[in-house]
């Protein structure tokens, strides 16, 4: 959208202001600005013979900016001034780096009110004045047990990725039920329970290790096991236990297998005993574990699913996450030990263990993605930084500017990071898609001026970065104004995002303003790309440079309609320095010309750092381009009076090289100054 309105949109305006306001407005009774009398309405005339004046801003920047801090000798000799900004900012450049390194990943999810809303002070302040409710920072590792799969290409119709509701289709363990009335599974259960709270690591890992809470006044149920409250229930209410063997005796188990599906029936449908610390009257067991066992009517029919053993664990959602992943691997290694010990002969399963899984929450997936965020924000940083590389390489044919160029843009995203630490924030979802944007929003002012730098005809690079200046700086200072004054509006929301997108923006607009006016211009005024000059070194078959004056007198002799293209490099076919000349031999999009002329009206058109071959495709390219456009346009002019057959006719298919011939004298005078 911004590069159309640029190109399509903004040409335009200009066009109607300089039709109908101009100089010369006054404001008249039917217009709401200034506009020029009707008598006057169209566009101004210029004498093309007379260059546009420069303006206030361009002057300063050629004569003032240049001079004094990048020159930083008024005296007109070379001076010490870019050596002296790239000293400063290679001071800056290290303090960044200093402040980046401690960049730490962002434990909290992205909040959209300010730390001060009420919303946001809430879950602080009851976990610290309710301490019996549960703390909503708490992390608390579930196991469920019954989830065979998750079938995500079912979701009754296409499933979106991007939906967080399409879960998919779930694929119980249609056999856990069946399985879990065992005596040997009851066991296996309630030691499952017993060693995720107790364990003292002598066989697996410890509850310590695993940061299990340890019961206090209050949280006096750490663990949350169904099984256990099942056991003390059947205990009361005498339920039967007739198998032993050399395994198992009646104080492992809870109930027998055959009883089973029924007793646990009865236990939910019993009141909640007075003696569980979280008694509340009227209340069923079914309502109070209603969070942890999950059955479904299948055809009238109660069908156990899937529950859930949970513990509380004395960390919270804010904990380091390469600590948080190295826990949730511990979760997942004792499990895996528990699973591998069902098929022992101590709880004889049929089968070794499945279906179970380590989740919680939403703490340990977050430790996850905090460690994706920073990979995943630094690989797209390089990414962006190479593709901006390679696509100015082929702008540019020109790898040392577009290495500059790209250098440059990468230590403007070191500031950006340092400016987070600076801050005070840390490295979220947010950060890490500004941190991308970052190179995109700072290549412009440095592209800009590279650009104008390989555009420039001065042979030196401190006239060539003067010239850059001159004709490019009040460019960039107007781009950088216009979008800083936008981000500034971004300041005011009060939903987050904004103020912070807001304040990121500016700062990289400033710094890449500032960047590439003192340090990139200091680089280039020190090691830039040099022309060789005008006449230098001048051999048979060497590809040089025309003149721009050159160029101006073969467009007039060759083609005064300026219907096609005449190429700026041209081939030496033969030099006499003696008498001063040079034949070339020149590209047109009609074919190809020799042209003798002055030795002093080309140079070499290598310059260091130059892709010559990259640099020859393009322009042959725009000369095929011109080329066929002008046919179009003669088949278009005529297709009124040809016939289809005859067409062929009309397009200049073939177009062999002319028999040489020396065009006269070019009508320019090129005295010694404007020579080199």
């Amino acid at each position: 959208c911004n590069f159309c309105s640029v190109c399509f949109v903004w040409p335009r305006v200009i066009a109607v202001w300089q039709y109908y306001v101009g100089t010369g407005a006054k404001l008249y009774a039917c217009y709401c600005f200034p506009v020029k009398s009707s008598k006057n309405w169209g566009y101004p005339k210029a004498d093309a013979s007379q260059p546009p004046e420069p303006g206030t801003v361009e002057v300063f920047f050629r004569d003032k900016f240049y001079t004094w801090i990048i020159d930083g000798s008024p005296a007109g000799r070379k001076g010490c001034g870019s050596k002296v900004v790239i000293a400063l900012f290679s001071i800056y450049i290290l303090v960044c780096i200093i402040f980046a390194a401690q960049l730490e990943p962002d434990p909290e999810l992205p909040e959209l009110f300010p730390d001060e809303d009420n919303y946001i002070k809430f879950p602080d302040i009851k976990a610290e004045f309710f301490a019996r409710e549960d703390d909503p920072r708490r992390i608390y590792v579930q196991i469920p047990f019954g989830i065979k799969d998750l079938d995500q290409d079912d979701c009754g119709s296409p499933c979106d990725p991007t939906d967080p509701e399409d879960y998919g289709t779930i694929i119980w363990d249609e056999t856990i039920t069946e399985v879990s009335s065992d005596e040997y599974v009851q066991k296996w259960y309630l030691d499952f329970c017993e060693d995720m709270e107790f364990s003292d690591g002598s066989e697996r890992i410890s509850a310590s290790d695993r940061k299990v809470f340890v019961a206090d006044q209050f949280v006096s149920r750490p663990v949350r096991c169904w099984w256990q409250s099942f056991k003390a229930w059947c205990e009361e209410n005498n339920c039967p236990k007739t198998r032993e063997d050399f395994a198992l005796s009646k104080e492992d188990y809870i109930v027998d297998a055959a009883v089973a599906e029924e007793k646990v029936r009865e236990f939910l449908a019993a009141p909640q005993p007075t003696s569980d610390p979280d008694y509340q009257s009227g209340r069923t067991n079914a309502d109070v574990w209603e969070d942890y066992i999950f059955a479904e009517d299948v055809f009238g029919t109660r069908v156990l699913r899937f529950f859930i053993i949970e513990a509380v664990l004395t960390e919270q959602v804010d904990f380091d996450f390469e600590k948080g992943i190295e826990l949730f691997e511990d979760w997942e290694d004792w499990l895996k030990s528990w699973e591998e010990l069902a098929g022992s002969s101590i709880y004889d399963f049929q089968d070794t263990l499945q279906f179970a899984f380590v989740s919680d929450a939403r703490a340990f997936h977050y430790f996850f993605l905090q460690e994706q965020i920073i990979a995943e924000a630094f690989q797209g940083i390089a990414l962006s930084l190479f593709l901006a590389w390679c696509v100015m390489l082929v702008a540019s044919g020109n790898w040392l500017i577009a290495t500059m160029a790209i250098g440059t843009i990468g230590l403007m995203v070191l500031g950006v990071i340092a400016f987070t630490v600076w801050n005070g924030w840390k490295l979220g979802v947010i950060e890490a898609v500004i941190y991308v944007m970052v190179v995109g929003l700072s290549v412009d002012y440095t592209v800009h001026l590279s650009d104008a730098y390989l555009e420039s005809n001065e042979v030196d690079r401190r006239h060539r970065t003067q010239d850059m200046l001159f004709r490019m700086g009040v460019s960039v200072v107007s781009g950088a104004i216009s979008t800083f004054g936008a981000a500034l509006f971004l300041l005011a929301p009060y939903i987050t995002f904004f103020p912070k997108f807001g304040s990121f923006l500016a700062f990289v607009v400033a710094q890449s303003l500032i960047f590439s006016l003192f340090f990139f211009s200091a680089i280039l005024h020190e090691f830039g790309p040099e022309h060789r000059k005008y006449g230098e070194d001048i051999q048979v078959d060497r590809k040089v440079k025309m003149h721009d004056e050159l160029l101006a007198y073969l467009d007039d002799l060759l083609d005064p309609d300026n219907r096609i293209t005449v190429d700026s490099i041209a081939v030496v076919e033969d030099v006499s320095k003696k008498e001063g000349y040079v034949l070339l031999l020149v590209y047109t999009s009609k074919g190809s010309w020799h042209i003798k002329c002055p030795l002093q009206a080309v140079r070499l058109r290598s310059q260091s750092g130059d892709i010559d071959d990259l640099k020859d495709c393009l322009r042959f390219c725009r000369r095929s381009c011109s080329r066929r456009k002008e046919e179009i346009s003669k088949w278009y002019l005529a297709k009124e009076t040809v016939v289809l057959p005859d067409i062929r006719d009309i397009l200049v298919l073939d177009n062999p090289r002319p028999p040489p011939r020396a065009l006269k004298k070019p009508s320019m005078q090129m005295d010694e100054k404007s020579a080199s």
